[in-house]
């Protein structure tokens, strides 16, 4: 089967504890920066767990967020199914 997407497309993929880990890290880093950024008008907030762990993002983001992350022999931070929104197939293609 073969089709095509923009990775602009909105992906959500199940996260891994590995996952997990480094968007809270990237939180936390985001917190810091914001921090020193805003000064005393900055509220921190808390990282939030997706639901069933179930993360999504454009595909795009994706890749910036986890790619440095994914390899062989690696711990993934994701499950290896990525569900892909807004993709049409075209089945009479395949036919044929």
């Amino acid at each position: 089967m073969k089709t095509t997407f923009n990775l602009n497309s909105k992906v959500t993929v199940k996260l891994t504890e590995r996952g997990l880990d480094i968007l809270e890290m990237m939180h936390q880093q985001d917190q810091k920066f914001l921090c020193r950024m805003r000064g005393d008008s900055f509220e921190p907030t808390e990282f939030e767990i997706p639901p069933n762990r179930m993360y999504t993002t454009q595909l795009h983001e994706l890749i910036d967020t986890f790619g440095k992350y994914v390899g062989m022999g690696r711990e993934l931070p994701f499950e290896t199914t990525i569900e892909l929104h807004g993709v049409v197939i075209d089945l009479a293609e395949e036919i044929r």
